[in-house]
Protein backbone atom coordinates (compact mmCIF):
# COMPACT_ATOMS: atom_id res chain seq x y z
CA UNK A 1 0.00 0.00 0.00
CA UNK A 2 1.02 3.52 -0.56
CA UNK A 3 2.05 5.95 2.31
CA UNK A 4 -0.81 7.93 3.73
CA UNK A 5 -3.39 6.00 1.98
CA UNK A 6 -6.93 6.40 3.34
CA UNK A 7 -8.72 3.21 3.12
CA UNK A 8 -11.98 2.65 2.05
CA UNK A 9 -15.36 0.29 2.95
CA UNK A 10 -15.02 -0.50 -0.49
CA UNK A 11 -14.08 -3.96 -1.66
CA UNK A 12 -12.82 -3.06 -4.95
CA UNK A 13 -10.62 -0.76 -3.24
CA UNK A 14 -9.18 -3.32 -1.13
CA UNK A 15 -9.25 -5.79 -4.07
CA UNK A 16 -6.50 -3.69 -6.15
CA UNK A 17 -4.49 -2.64 -2.87
CA UNK A 18 -4.73 -5.38 -0.69
CA UNK A 19 -0.55 -6.72 -0.19
CA UNK A 20 -0.01 -10.15 -1.15
CA UNK A 21 1.54 -10.83 2.25
CA UNK A 22 -1.42 -10.61 3.91
CA UNK A 23 -3.32 -13.37 2.49
CA UNK A 24 -6.75 -14.85 2.94
CA UNK A 25 -8.14 -12.50 5.75
CA UNK A 26 -11.95 -12.75 5.17
CA UNK A 27 -11.70 -8.51 4.61
CA UNK A 28 -13.00 -8.57 1.17
CA UNK A 29 -15.91 -10.77 1.76
CA UNK A 30 -16.79 -8.30 4.70
CA UNK A 31 -16.83 -5.35 2.63
CA UNK A 32 -19.15 -7.09 -0.18
CA UNK A 33 -21.42 -7.66 2.45
CA UNK A 34 -21.50 -4.43 3.47
CA UNK A 35 -22.10 -3.16 -0.18
CA UNK A 36 -25.06 -5.26 -0.79
CA UNK A 37 -26.67 -4.31 2.26
CA UNK A 38 -26.53 -0.72 1.05
CA UNK A 39 -27.56 -1.81 -2.10
CA UNK A 40 -30.42 -3.02 -0.88
CA UNK A 41 -31.15 -0.55 1.59
CA UNK A 42 -31.09 -2.69 4.32
CA UNK A 43 -29.17 -0.44 7.17
CA UNK A 44 -29.41 -3.16 10.17
CA UNK A 45 -27.69 -5.09 8.44
CA UNK A 46 -25.40 -2.79 6.68
CA UNK A 47 -24.46 -1.90 10.70
CA UNK A 48 -23.63 -5.42 11.03
CA UNK A 49 -21.53 -6.47 8.60
CA UNK A 50 -19.19 -2.96 9.72
CA UNK A 51 -18.47 -4.97 13.08
CA UNK A 52 -17.48 -7.93 10.75
CA UNK A 53 -15.27 -5.47 8.96
CA UNK A 54 -14.06 -4.21 11.92
CA UNK A 55 -13.05 -7.53 12.99
CA UNK A 56 -11.58 -8.46 9.96
CA UNK A 57 -9.14 -5.22 9.81
CA UNK A 58 -7.80 -6.36 13.12
CA UNK A 59 -6.86 -10.11 11.58
CA UNK A 60 -5.32 -8.47 8.99
CA UNK A 61 -3.57 -5.75 10.64
CA UNK A 62 -2.06 -9.03 13.02
CA UNK A 63 -0.59 -10.37 9.87
CA UNK A 64 1.68 -7.48 9.80
CA UNK A 65 5.19 -6.93 10.75
CA UNK A 66 6.05 -3.82 12.70
CA UNK A 67 9.40 -3.56 10.70
CA UNK A 68 8.43 -4.72 6.78
CA UNK A 69 4.56 -4.04 6.31
CA UNK A 70 4.73 -0.84 8.77
CA UNK A 71 2.88 1.38 5.76
CA UNK A 72 0.04 -1.11 5.77
CA UNK A 73 -0.56 -1.38 8.98
CA UNK A 74 -0.59 2.13 9.03
CA UNK A 75 -2.95 2.57 6.64
CA UNK A 76 -4.86 -0.14 8.36
CA UNK A 77 -5.15 1.79 11.70
CA UNK A 78 -6.79 4.43 9.73
CA UNK A 79 -9.83 2.49 8.96
CA UNK A 80 -11.85 2.72 12.55
CA UNK A 81 -12.67 6.66 12.17
CA UNK A 82 -14.18 5.79 8.62
CA UNK A 83 -16.05 2.71 9.94
CA UNK A 84 -17.14 5.23 13.07
CA UNK A 85 -18.42 7.94 10.82
CA UNK A 86 -20.39 5.07 8.22
CA UNK A 87 -22.12 3.82 10.99
CA UNK A 88 -22.77 7.13 12.33
CA UNK A 89 -24.31 8.15 9.22
CA UNK A 90 -26.55 4.71 9.21
CA UNK A 91 -27.96 4.65 12.82
CA UNK A 92 -29.26 8.54 11.14
CA UNK A 93 -30.49 6.83 8.16
CA UNK A 94 -32.03 4.19 10.80
CA UNK A 95 -33.61 6.86 13.17
CA UNK A 96 -35.16 9.00 9.79
CA UNK A 97 -37.08 5.71 8.77
CA UNK A 98 -38.34 5.62 12.10
CA UNK A 99 -39.65 8.92 12.39
CA UNK A 100 -41.56 8.36 8.84
CA UNK A 101 -42.56 5.37 9.92
CA UNK A 102 -44.12 6.93 13.14
CA UNK A 103 -45.80 10.00 11.18
CA UNK A 104 -47.50 8.17 8.83
CA UNK A 105 -50.33 8.16 8.04
CA UNK A 106 -51.89 9.75 10.62
CA UNK A 107 -56.23 10.40 11.59
CA UNK A 108 -57.24 13.09 9.12
CA UNK A 109 -60.44 15.29 10.00
CA UNK A 110 -63.45 14.77 8.71
CA UNK A 111 -64.17 16.07 5.07
CA UNK A 112 -65.69 19.09 4.38
CA UNK A 113 -66.78 19.51 1.45
CA UNK A 114 -65.85 22.72 -0.37
CA UNK A 115 -66.76 24.83 -3.26
CA UNK A 116 -66.40 24.07 -7.05
CA UNK A 117 -63.30 25.63 -8.41
CA UNK A 118 -62.56 25.19 -12.46
CA UNK A 119 -59.32 23.58 -12.81
CA UNK A 120 -59.87 23.43 -16.81
CA UNK A 121 -61.79 24.95 -19.17
CA UNK A 122 -61.88 25.08 -23.10
CA UNK A 123 -64.00 26.83 -25.53
CA UNK A 124 -64.94 24.10 -27.93
CA UNK A 125 -66.94 26.09 -30.39
CA UNK A 126 -63.28 28.99 -30.67
CA UNK A 127 -61.38 25.83 -31.07
CA UNK A 128 -62.69 24.37 -33.63
CA UNK A 129 -63.34 27.63 -35.69
CA UNK A 130 -59.46 27.63 -35.54
CA UNK A 131 -59.10 24.55 -36.78
CA UNK A 132 -61.63 24.80 -40.35
CA UNK A 133 -62.56 27.70 -41.49
CA UNK A 134 -65.80 27.19 -44.15
CA UNK A 135 -67.21 29.56 -46.85
CA UNK A 136 -71.19 28.94 -44.68
CA UNK A 137 -70.17 29.42 -41.13
CA UNK A 138 -69.28 32.77 -40.08
CA UNK A 139 -68.55 31.98 -36.38
CA UNK A 140 -69.14 28.95 -33.40
CA UNK A 141 -69.73 31.24 -30.10
CA UNK A 142 -70.13 30.25 -26.59
CA UNK A 143 -69.93 26.15 -26.63
CA UNK A 144 -67.85 25.79 -23.43
CA UNK A 145 -66.17 22.64 -21.28
CA UNK A 146 -65.59 22.89 -17.96
CA UNK A 147 -63.98 21.05 -15.14
CA UNK A 148 -64.18 21.47 -11.76
CA UNK A 149 -63.41 19.88 -8.52
CA UNK A 150 -64.13 20.55 -4.70
CA UNK A 151 -62.00 22.73 -3.21
CA UNK A 152 -60.83 20.96 -0.30
CA UNK A 153 -59.78 18.03 -2.04
CA UNK A 154 -57.14 20.27 -4.00
CA UNK A 155 -56.13 21.17 -0.39
CA UNK A 156 -55.29 17.61 0.51
CA UNK A 157 -53.32 17.31 -2.65
CA UNK A 158 -51.14 20.50 -1.44
CA UNK A 159 -51.01 19.03 2.18
CA UNK A 160 -49.56 15.85 0.70
CA UNK A 161 -47.45 17.75 -1.67
CA UNK A 162 -48.76 15.57 -4.47
CA UNK A 163 -48.92 18.28 -7.17
CA UNK A 164 -48.72 15.72 -10.13
CA UNK A 165 -52.95 14.15 -9.47
CA UNK A 166 -54.56 16.86 -10.05
CA UNK A 167 -51.96 18.10 -13.35
CA UNK A 168 -52.81 14.83 -14.90
CA UNK A 169 -57.16 15.82 -13.94
CA UNK A 170 -56.30 18.79 -16.10
CA UNK A 171 -54.17 16.51 -18.50
CA UNK A 172 -56.80 13.95 -19.85
CA UNK A 173 -59.44 17.00 -19.50
CA UNK A 174 -57.01 18.22 -22.21
CA UNK A 175 -56.91 15.10 -23.90
CA UNK A 176 -60.85 14.45 -24.23
CA UNK A 177 -61.00 18.48 -25.22
CA UNK A 178 -58.70 18.04 -28.09
CA UNK A 179 -60.61 14.67 -28.96
CA UNK A 180 -64.07 16.45 -28.97
CA UNK A 181 -62.60 19.12 -31.51
CA UNK A 182 -61.11 16.73 -33.74
CA UNK A 183 -64.47 14.89 -33.80
CA UNK A 184 -66.37 17.94 -34.68
CA UNK A 185 -64.25 19.23 -37.20
CA UNK A 186 -64.64 15.32 -38.89
CA UNK A 187 -68.88 16.07 -38.58
CA UNK A 188 -67.97 19.70 -40.27
CA UNK A 189 -66.03 18.24 -43.21
CA UNK A 190 -68.98 15.77 -43.89
CA UNK A 191 -71.52 18.61 -44.06
CA UNK A 192 -69.41 20.83 -46.08
CA UNK A 193 -69.10 17.99 -48.69
CA UNK A 194 -72.86 17.44 -48.69
CA UNK A 195 -73.18 21.57 -48.99
CA UNK A 196 -70.79 21.25 -51.75
CA UNK A 197 -72.21 18.74 -53.89
CA UNK A 198 -75.35 20.04 -53.80
CA UNK A 199 -76.85 17.28 -51.49
CA UNK A 200 -78.13 20.01 -48.78
CA UNK A 201 -78.56 22.99 -49.85
CA UNK A 202 -81.45 23.85 -46.98
CA UNK A 203 -79.86 26.57 -44.03
CA UNK A 204 -82.34 25.24 -41.08
CA UNK A 205 -81.26 21.85 -42.15
CA UNK A 206 -77.53 22.97 -42.22
CA UNK A 207 -78.40 24.67 -38.94
CA UNK A 208 -79.83 21.68 -37.00
CA UNK A 209 -76.67 19.70 -38.68
CA UNK A 210 -73.95 21.77 -37.34
CA UNK A 211 -76.07 21.91 -33.66
CA UNK A 212 -75.99 18.08 -33.66
CA UNK A 213 -72.19 17.62 -34.63
CA UNK A 214 -71.62 20.07 -31.64
CA UNK A 215 -73.55 19.00 -29.01
CA UNK A 216 -73.90 15.20 -29.52
CA UNK A 217 -69.89 15.09 -29.50
CA UNK A 218 -69.84 17.59 -26.46
CA UNK A 219 -71.95 15.54 -24.45
CA UNK A 220 -70.29 12.52 -25.22
CA UNK A 221 -67.20 14.61 -23.75
CA UNK A 222 -68.84 15.50 -20.85
CA UNK A 223 -69.79 12.07 -19.85
CA UNK A 224 -65.60 11.37 -20.20
CA UNK A 225 -64.83 14.34 -17.79
CA UNK A 226 -67.08 12.91 -15.56
CA UNK A 227 -65.42 10.16 -14.74
CA UNK A 228 -61.53 11.48 -15.00
CA UNK A 229 -61.24 13.00 -11.76
CA UNK A 230 -62.86 9.36 -9.41
CA UNK A 231 -59.97 7.24 -11.47
CA UNK A 232 -56.95 9.77 -10.59
CA UNK A 233 -58.34 9.91 -5.99
CA UNK A 234 -58.91 5.91 -6.43
CA UNK A 235 -54.96 5.56 -7.21
CA UNK A 236 -53.99 8.51 -4.43
CA UNK A 237 -56.22 7.01 -2.08
CA UNK A 238 -54.41 3.96 -2.65
CA UNK A 239 -51.35 5.35 -1.46
CA UNK A 240 -52.98 7.73 1.45
CA UNK A 241 -55.17 5.61 3.06
CA UNK A 242 -55.92 8.18 5.61
CA UNK A 243 -58.17 9.51 2.82
CA UNK A 244 -60.14 6.56 2.51
CA UNK A 245 -63.17 8.15 3.55
CA UNK A 246 -63.34 11.71 1.36
CA UNK A 247 -65.14 11.95 -1.64
CA UNK A 248 -64.23 13.68 -4.76
CA UNK A 249 -66.98 15.58 -6.30
CA UNK A 250 -66.96 16.44 -10.08
CA UNK A 251 -68.45 19.75 -11.80
CA UNK A 252 -68.10 19.19 -15.30
CA UNK A 253 -70.31 21.85 -17.14
CA UNK A 254 -71.33 22.08 -20.95
CA UNK A 255 -72.38 25.49 -22.00
CA UNK A 256 -74.68 25.21 -25.27
CA UNK A 257 -73.77 28.30 -27.46
CA UNK A 258 -74.02 29.96 -30.68
CA UNK A 259 -73.22 30.04 -34.41
CA UNK A 260 -73.67 32.02 -37.51
CA UNK A 261 -74.59 30.34 -40.41
CA UNK A 262 -74.12 32.54 -43.97
CA UNK A 263 -78.06 33.22 -45.47
CA UNK A 264 -79.01 32.30 -48.53
CA UNK A 265 -77.17 29.68 -51.02
CA UNK A 266 -74.87 31.51 -52.45
CA UNK A 267 -73.60 32.32 -48.98
CA UNK A 268 -73.22 28.10 -48.97
CA UNK A 269 -71.07 28.43 -51.85
CA UNK A 270 -73.70 27.13 -54.22
CA UNK A 271 -75.40 28.58 -57.21
CA UNK A 272 -74.32 31.93 -57.13
CA UNK A 273 -71.09 31.61 -58.85
CA UNK A 274 -72.33 29.10 -61.61
CA UNK A 275 -74.95 31.22 -62.21
CA UNK A 276 -72.44 34.59 -63.19
CA UNK A 277 -71.24 32.21 -65.42
CA UNK A 278 -67.24 31.97 -64.42
CA UNK A 279 -67.71 28.18 -64.95
CA UNK A 280 -64.83 26.36 -65.90
CA UNK A 281 -64.89 22.71 -67.56
CA UNK A 282 -65.00 21.00 -64.51
CA UNK A 283 -68.23 22.61 -63.13
CA UNK A 284 -68.99 25.16 -61.71
CA UNK A 285 -69.96 23.62 -58.05
CA UNK A 286 -66.82 21.18 -58.29
CA UNK A 287 -64.32 24.30 -58.96
CA UNK A 288 -65.25 25.83 -55.97
CA UNK A 289 -64.84 22.43 -54.09
CA UNK A 290 -61.53 22.07 -54.86
CA UNK A 291 -60.15 24.99 -52.31
CA UNK A 292 -62.48 23.33 -49.89
CA UNK A 293 -60.62 19.75 -50.70
CA UNK A 294 -57.49 20.68 -50.86
CA UNK A 295 -57.72 22.61 -47.11
CA UNK A 296 -59.84 19.30 -46.09
CA UNK A 297 -56.18 17.30 -47.01
CA UNK A 298 -54.08 19.79 -45.20
CA UNK A 299 -55.59 19.24 -42.35
CA UNK A 300 -55.33 15.51 -42.48
CA UNK A 301 -51.91 16.12 -43.20
CA UNK A 302 -51.32 17.98 -40.27
CA UNK A 303 -53.29 15.42 -37.71
CA UNK A 304 -50.53 12.86 -40.06
CA UNK A 305 -47.78 15.54 -38.56
CA UNK A 306 -48.83 15.49 -34.93
CA UNK A 307 -48.90 12.03 -35.03
CA UNK A 308 -46.13 11.51 -36.43
CA UNK A 309 -43.86 13.80 -33.61
CA UNK A 310 -45.96 11.79 -31.06
CA UNK A 311 -43.79 8.74 -32.91
CA UNK A 312 -40.74 9.94 -32.97
CA UNK A 313 -41.01 11.25 -28.79
CA UNK A 314 -42.08 7.92 -28.18
CA UNK A 315 -39.05 6.31 -30.45
CA UNK A 316 -36.48 8.76 -28.42
CA UNK A 317 -38.08 7.49 -24.90
CA UNK A 318 -37.94 3.51 -25.49
CA UNK A 319 -34.17 4.07 -27.27
CA UNK A 320 -32.60 5.53 -24.04
CA UNK A 321 -34.27 2.77 -22.09
CA UNK A 322 -33.62 -0.15 -24.44
CA UNK A 323 -29.63 1.50 -24.71
CA UNK A 324 -29.23 0.93 -20.87
CA UNK A 325 -31.00 -2.67 -20.65
CA UNK A 326 -28.46 -3.26 -23.74
CA UNK A 327 -25.44 -1.89 -21.19
CA UNK A 328 -27.02 -3.65 -18.43
CA UNK A 329 -27.12 -7.00 -19.59
CA UNK A 330 -23.66 -6.50 -20.88
CA UNK A 331 -22.46 -5.61 -17.70
CA UNK A 332 -23.62 -8.93 -16.29
CA UNK A 333 -22.25 -10.76 -19.31
CA UNK A 334 -18.82 -8.57 -18.11
CA UNK A 335 -19.15 -9.78 -14.42
CA UNK A 336 -19.69 -13.46 -15.19
CA UNK A 337 -16.67 -13.78 -17.29
CA UNK A 338 -14.74 -11.79 -14.63
CA UNK A 339 -15.61 -14.23 -12.24
CA UNK A 340 -15.21 -17.10 -14.50
CA UNK A 341 -11.31 -15.87 -14.73
CA UNK A 342 -10.71 -15.49 -11.07
CA UNK A 343 -12.46 -18.64 -10.31
CA UNK A 344 -9.81 -20.41 -12.62
CA UNK A 345 -6.88 -18.66 -10.80
CA UNK A 346 -8.13 -19.47 -7.18
CA UNK A 347 -7.66 -22.80 -5.44
CA UNK A 348 -9.96 -23.89 -2.54
CA UNK A 349 -13.97 -24.16 -2.09
CA UNK A 350 -14.62 -20.80 -3.78
CA UNK A 351 -17.19 -21.72 -6.77
CA UNK A 352 -18.68 -19.39 -9.38
CA UNK A 353 -22.22 -19.61 -7.57
CA UNK A 354 -20.41 -18.49 -4.62
CA UNK A 355 -18.68 -15.69 -5.99
CA UNK A 356 -21.09 -13.98 -8.09
CA UNK A 357 -23.52 -14.54 -5.47
CA UNK A 358 -21.49 -11.86 -3.24
CA UNK A 359 -21.33 -9.73 -6.08
CA UNK A 360 -23.16 -6.81 -5.07
CA UNK A 361 -23.12 -4.95 -8.93
CA UNK A 362 -23.76 -8.34 -10.11
CA UNK A 363 -27.10 -8.33 -7.96
CA UNK A 364 -27.85 -4.64 -8.22
CA UNK A 365 -27.98 -5.04 -11.77
CA UNK A 366 -30.61 -7.94 -12.28
CA UNK A 367 -33.86 -6.15 -10.60
CA UNK A 368 -32.49 -2.76 -12.49
CA UNK A 369 -32.73 -5.17 -16.07
CA UNK A 370 -35.83 -6.38 -15.21
CA UNK A 371 -37.83 -2.93 -14.44
CA UNK A 372 -35.94 -1.77 -18.11
CA UNK A 373 -37.85 -4.76 -20.10
CA UNK A 374 -41.18 -4.19 -18.42
CA UNK A 375 -40.75 -1.02 -18.56
CA UNK A 376 -39.53 -1.25 -22.87
CA UNK A 377 -42.36 -3.82 -23.21
CA UNK A 378 -44.71 -1.16 -22.62
CA UNK A 379 -43.22 1.58 -24.62
CA UNK A 380 -42.80 -1.08 -27.58
CA UNK A 381 -46.38 -1.71 -27.30
CA UNK A 382 -47.19 1.97 -27.27
CA UNK A 383 -44.87 2.63 -30.41
CA UNK A 384 -47.02 -0.38 -32.16
CA UNK A 385 -50.24 0.94 -31.37
CA UNK A 386 -48.86 4.67 -33.06
CA UNK A 387 -47.59 3.19 -35.85
CA UNK A 388 -50.82 1.95 -36.75
CA UNK A 389 -52.98 4.95 -36.15
CA UNK A 390 -50.62 6.72 -38.37
CA UNK A 391 -50.39 3.93 -40.88
CA UNK A 392 -54.04 4.60 -41.00
CA UNK A 393 -53.65 8.50 -41.18
CA UNK A 394 -51.52 8.44 -43.94
CA UNK A 395 -53.60 6.14 -45.84
CA UNK A 396 -56.60 9.02 -45.60
CA UNK A 397 -54.42 11.34 -46.51
CA UNK A 398 -53.10 9.41 -49.90
CA UNK A 399 -56.67 8.86 -50.82
CA UNK A 400 -57.74 12.19 -50.61
CA UNK A 401 -54.35 12.86 -52.58
CA UNK A 402 -55.66 10.61 -55.34
CA UNK A 403 -59.13 11.73 -55.23
CA UNK A 404 -57.98 15.39 -55.83
CA UNK A 405 -55.63 14.76 -58.23
CA UNK A 406 -58.53 12.51 -60.21
CA UNK A 407 -59.90 16.16 -60.22
CA UNK A 408 -57.52 18.12 -61.29
CA UNK A 409 -56.22 15.47 -63.81
CA UNK A 410 -56.73 17.11 -67.80
CA UNK A 411 -57.30 20.75 -66.74
CA UNK A 412 -54.94 22.98 -68.68
CA UNK A 413 -54.78 25.80 -66.82
CA UNK A 414 -51.11 26.80 -66.01
CA UNK A 415 -51.57 27.44 -61.90
CA UNK A 416 -53.77 23.99 -61.83
CA UNK A 417 -51.08 21.70 -63.84
CA UNK A 418 -48.63 22.84 -61.15
CA UNK A 419 -50.77 21.65 -58.15
CA UNK A 420 -51.39 18.56 -60.46
CA UNK A 421 -47.81 17.68 -60.30
CA UNK A 422 -47.33 18.68 -56.78
CA UNK A 423 -50.03 16.38 -55.97
CA UNK A 424 -48.45 13.63 -57.49
CA UNK A 425 -45.19 14.38 -55.58
CA UNK A 426 -47.38 14.63 -52.19
CA UNK A 427 -48.60 11.01 -52.46
CA UNK A 428 -45.03 9.65 -53.70
CA UNK A 429 -44.18 11.36 -50.50
CA UNK A 430 -46.83 10.09 -48.28
CA UNK A 431 -46.17 6.25 -50.11
CA UNK A 432 -43.06 6.28 -48.69
CA UNK A 433 -43.73 7.27 -45.50
CA UNK A 434 -46.09 4.67 -45.53
CA UNK A 435 -43.30 2.07 -46.06
CA UNK A 436 -40.99 3.27 -43.50
CA UNK A 437 -44.18 3.52 -40.92
CA UNK A 438 -44.58 -0.29 -42.15
CA UNK A 439 -41.12 -1.28 -41.35
CA UNK A 440 -41.41 0.11 -38.11
CA UNK A 441 -44.33 -1.91 -37.29
CA UNK A 442 -42.73 -4.53 -38.41
CA UNK A 443 -39.68 -4.00 -36.03
CA UNK A 444 -41.82 -3.52 -32.65
CA UNK A 445 -43.99 -6.65 -33.47
CA UNK A 446 -40.56 -9.07 -33.45
CA UNK A 447 -39.47 -6.53 -29.97
CA UNK A 448 -42.95 -7.39 -28.56
CA UNK A 449 -42.75 -11.38 -28.88
CA UNK A 450 -39.44 -10.85 -27.79
CA UNK A 451 -39.82 -9.07 -24.21
CA UNK A 452 -41.30 -12.25 -22.37
CA UNK A 453 -38.28 -14.61 -23.39
CA UNK A 454 -36.15 -11.21 -21.99
CA UNK A 455 -37.87 -11.36 -18.96
CA UNK A 456 -37.49 -15.11 -18.38
CA UNK A 457 -33.84 -14.79 -18.76
CA UNK A 458 -33.63 -12.01 -16.13
CA UNK A 459 -36.22 -13.98 -13.56
CA UNK A 460 -33.24 -17.15 -14.37
CA UNK A 461 -30.79 -15.17 -13.14
CA UNK A 462 -32.32 -15.05 -9.45
CA UNK A 463 -32.84 -18.14 -9.31
CA UNK A 464 -31.02 -19.95 -6.56
CA UNK A 465 -31.15 -23.65 -8.83
CA UNK A 466 -29.19 -21.41 -11.96
CA UNK A 467 -26.26 -23.21 -13.64
CA UNK A 468 -24.59 -19.54 -14.37
CA UNK A 469 -21.96 -21.52 -16.40
CA UNK A 470 -24.21 -22.93 -18.15
CA UNK A 471 -26.86 -20.17 -18.68
CA UNK A 472 -24.11 -17.56 -19.79
CA UNK A 473 -22.17 -20.10 -22.15
CA UNK A 474 -25.55 -20.71 -24.37
CA UNK A 475 -28.69 -19.49 -23.11
CA UNK A 476 -27.84 -15.59 -22.37
CA UNK A 477 -26.32 -14.50 -25.71
CA UNK A 478 -28.60 -16.43 -27.74
CA UNK A 479 -31.48 -14.75 -26.03
CA UNK A 480 -29.96 -11.39 -25.75
CA UNK A 481 -29.28 -11.48 -29.56
CA UNK A 482 -32.53 -12.35 -31.05
CA UNK A 483 -34.54 -10.31 -28.62
CA UNK A 484 -32.23 -7.24 -29.70
CA UNK A 485 -29.61 -7.71 -31.94
CA UNK A 486 -31.76 -9.85 -33.75
CA UNK A 487 -34.13 -6.67 -35.04
CA UNK A 488 -31.52 -4.76 -35.78
CA UNK A 489 -31.20 -3.45 -32.34
CA UNK A 490 -32.63 -0.27 -31.70
CA UNK A 491 -36.48 0.29 -31.25
CA UNK A 492 -36.48 2.26 -34.94
CA UNK A 493 -35.84 6.23 -33.90
CA UNK A 494 -34.42 6.29 -37.59
CA UNK A 495 -37.29 4.71 -39.42
CA UNK A 496 -39.59 7.41 -37.39
CA UNK A 497 -37.69 10.01 -38.17
CA UNK A 498 -37.83 9.39 -41.93
CA UNK A 499 -41.74 8.77 -42.08
CA UNK A 500 -41.70 12.44 -40.21
CA UNK A 501 -39.38 13.75 -43.05
CA UNK A 502 -41.66 12.44 -45.43
CA UNK A 503 -44.68 13.38 -44.10
CA UNK A 504 -43.48 17.15 -43.82
CA UNK A 505 -42.77 16.99 -47.07
CA UNK A 506 -45.89 16.18 -47.61
CA UNK A 507 -47.83 18.95 -45.93
CA UNK A 508 -45.22 21.62 -47.46
CA UNK A 509 -46.38 20.44 -50.96
CA UNK A 510 -49.84 21.14 -49.80
CA UNK A 511 -49.69 24.13 -48.30
CA UNK A 512 -48.29 25.93 -51.43
CA UNK A 513 -51.21 24.56 -53.49
CA UNK A 514 -53.15 27.41 -53.49
CA UNK A 515 -55.88 27.24 -55.87
CA UNK A 516 -58.94 29.09 -55.67
CA UNK A 517 -62.10 28.39 -57.83
CA UNK A 518 -61.00 31.47 -60.06
CA UNK A 519 -57.61 29.82 -61.28
CA UNK A 520 -59.91 27.17 -63.16
CA UNK A 521 -61.30 30.47 -65.15
CA UNK A 522 -58.97 30.37 -67.75
CA UNK A 523 -60.85 26.68 -69.44
CA UNK A 524 -63.53 27.16 -71.66
CA UNK A 525 -66.57 25.48 -71.07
Amino acid sequence: MKKGMTPQLDYKWWSKNKPTFLGKTGLGDALKDYAIAMDKFEYDNARKALVVVKKKVEVATKKCSDRTQKTTKDVLSKYDPVIKKADDDLKKKIADEQKKAAAAPAAVPAQKMGKDVVIWKRDIGKEVFKKIKLQWIDGIDGFLLEQKLNDDILDVFEKEGDYVTPQQIVDDSEAIGQMVIAEIVKDLKQIDGLIQSGKLTDTKKVEAALLKALKSKMDVAKGKLEKLPEARWKKFKAQKKQYTKYKIKTGVKLTTGTFGIVAGLGGLGLGVAAAAGAVPTMGGSLALAIPGLIAGLAGTLRSCAAMTKQLVDLNRSAEKVEKVLKSDLETLQTRYKSAVKKVAAETGATTLKGLLGTDAPFLATIPKCSDNIELLGNKTAGIAVASRKLSKSILKAMKETEDLEKQLKGVKAAKVRKAYDKLVKTRAALSKALDKCSDLGARMTKLEKSIPKLKQMVKVLEDKNTDFNKYFDKVFPTVVSLALTGVGFGTGAADSSSVADWVSTGVGLVADLGLEAADFAAEKI
